[in-house]
């Protein structure tokens, strides 16, 4: 018999359809991929609308545009706030003061994406910025149905995990790190900023190797899940998100820290912590932290 929350089932059945979705939008890639990017931009598209606080809009395809005429790149998936004129929607030019979150979709996901999306983040952080708009009130996020790295020698993990520290550079605050990705058939990195130490970190929460896939395993993470719970804590949503965590969708990760010496506590996105990923673990790069291994980092 399962014992499972009834939320926890409905997440599985959702994160199934996005696998689903994935098969068969590969086997239109080959002779149509224009037709299949729009398919899977689509697929998350749909999920996030069940899923967002309800005012919200979800709309595919487009630019944001600043007040002062600066154009960001193209953008896959936006999340529009309520306030914003219906009139507007169809033009594909979002107003970036009323522009909640965005996300770049990839069917197949590689290395140069990864590179490419850490640029963005930084990009539409500072246009957010010129625009008035605190750290946090914004978040720009990758979503992937599957991984080019398939091979029985591939380390993905190891693949994600790298790309992410080379491109570090990019940012000049926490605020401004692309705030997750989400690999559909792989797992979920949150970029999770904490005080440690009197100390900004950021941390990468990101799949246990061994034991992410093992459903028994306490380091069990559905991707999908865990992304969907992040969404919400970073919507304003908390009380959902916390109800999500508490039945286990956030799941558990680990990740190495990365110190920001000259970031003030104000840079943090302060919404990113509203609610507890519980029982993270983190491996910090930090020489503090070698000699004591893993340790906890609470939301």
């Amino acid at each position: 018999m399962d014992n499972k929350h009834e939320v926890r089932l409905f997440l599985e059945r959702m994160s199934e359809k996005i696998l689903e979705d994935s098969k068969s939008i590969k086997r239109m890639s080959n002779s149509d991929p224009g037709t299949a990017g729009d398919r899977a931009e689509e697929s998350w598209a749909e999920l996030l609308r069940k899923w967002i606080p309800v005012g919200y809009r979800v709309e595919t395809k487009g630019i944001i545009l600043g007040s002062d005429g600066q154009m960001s790149p193209q953008i896959d998936i936006v999340v529009l706030d309520p306030s914003y004129p219906v009139g507007l929607i169809s033009d594909k030019l979002y107003l970036a003061p009323a522009v909640v979150a965005a996300f770049e979709c990839k069917l197949t996901l590689r290395s140069l994406h990864i590179d490419e999306a850490l640029k963005t983040s930084a990009i539409l952080e500072r246009m957010m910025r010129l625009e008035g708009r605190r750290a946090g009130e914004f978040f720009y996020g990758m979503l992937a149905h599957s991984h080019s790295w398939q091979g029985p020698k591939s380390n993905p993990i190891g693949v994600i995990e790298s790309a992410f520290s080379a491109g570090y550079g990019y940012s000049e605050s926490p605020a401004e790190l692309l705030d997750f990705l989400c690999v559909a058939d792989l797992g979920t990195w949150l970029n999770f900023p904490m005080l440690w130490g009197g100390m900004v970190e950021t941390v990468y929460m990101g799949q246990h190797e061994d034991q992410s896939k093992i459903k028994d395993s306490p380091y069990y993470s559905d991707p999908v899940a865990r992304m969907v719970t992040h969404v919400l804590g970073r919507m304003g949503a908390g009380k959902i998100a916390k109800y999500l965590d508490a039945i286990g969708a956030a799941g558990v990760g680990v990740g190495a820290g990365r110190e920001w010496p000259n970031v003030k506590t104000v840079d943090i996105p302060v919404n990113i912590r509203s609610y507890s990923v519980a029982q993270n673990a983190v491996r910090s790069e930090s020489a503090s932290s070698e000699q004591s291994g893993l340790r906890k980092a609470d939301g």
